[in-house]
């Protein structure tokens, strides 16, 4: 998740929408699950995969991102790329029965 270091867990930061819209790169959402792993004691619960556990992946539609965007404008792609990030996080976790690690 584009959660940022800081946080909070699973809220995307403007970082990657203002990257986006100076560069003209899209973003590609991106998400994935296992359903064995170790989870850490972090802020955002940091996961690692044990040995041969299964993973699942989900790359979501690229957000094209328009140049020039403005704080509102900034601020409506990151809420567009939360949403995608969530959605991935949600099918791929759930892929295992997992609602959240």
């Amino acid at each position: 998740m584009a959660d940022g270091s800081q946080g909070p867990p699973l809220t995307a930061q403007a970082g990657a929408v203002l990257l986006a819209s100076k560069t003209g790169a899209p973003i590609v959402p991106l998400g994935w699950g296992a359903d064995r792993y170790i989870a850490f004691r972090s802020w955002d619960r940091t996961v690692l995969p044990k040995p041969f556990a299964r993973i699942a992946v989900k790359v979501g539609e690229p957000l094209t991102v328009p140049a020039g965007l403005k704080a509102a404008g900034i601020e409506e792609y990151r809420l567009k790329l939360e949403e995608s990030l969530k959605e991935n996080y949600r099918e791929v976790w759930g892929r295992f029965g997992i609602k959240s690690h």
